[in-house]
């Protein structure tokens, strides 16, 4: 073998390693990672809204039990007292349906998913503006001290994202006055 033959292999098998050994090192530097868990399988991958909300309660939230088509009765009790595995809230609020909560906060989601891995345990969207662009709907309703009231797209939203286990999930999620 020549002197030349032996220098190009030892070159080429460098570069393979070296080009491993960066990707390995980019990828476990969170550089080429993305979000991912149950927050992260979107409703129009596989699941529908519904179902979407009912993974992140399966996940250690409770979207779907506490924030998801309400009664007006319902939301009067939770802020009375614990109701039905939710804390006892100041403010109970609930989404019209999983659609109605999709629509409103799914970009959000999208949006975290697709970004570089966050390194914290929870990471909170506050105030989220709906959707000021069109005429206001009813999205939501909510009962406080002061009554019940309705909830439209002109508001704001609250969203909770948790990470347990290496994977996001969505905690709680609601529209807000």
């Amino acid at each position: 073998m020549s002197v030349k033959y032996v220098l190009s292999r030892k070159v080429k098998t460098h570069g393979i390693i070296s080009a491993v050994a960066a990707s390995l090192f980019l990828f476990s530097a969170g550089v080429l990672a993305e979000n991912k868990g149950p927050a992260c399988v979107f409703p129009d991958d596989k699941l529908s809204a519904a179902e979407w909300a009912k993974a992140q309660d399966k996940a250690g939230g409770h979207m779907d039990t506490c924030h998801i088509a309400k009664s007006d009765q319902w939301l009067v009790d939770r802020t009375n007292g614990p109701k039905d595995g939710c804390t006892k809230a100041g403010t109970a609020t609930t989404w019209e349906n999983a659609d109605v909560m999709w629509k409103y906060i799914g970009q959000t989601i999208r949006t975290f998913c697709a970004a570089k891995e966050e390194s914290k345990s929870s990471f909170e969207y506050q105030s989220l503006p709906l959707d000021d662009k069109t005429t206001p709907v009813e999205v939501g309703r909510g009962y406080d001290a002061g009554g019940a009231f309705v909830i439209k797209n002109n508001g704001k939203a609250y969203i909770k994202l948790v990470k347990k286990n290496q994977l996001w999930h969505v905690q709680t999620s609601y529209p807000q006055q």
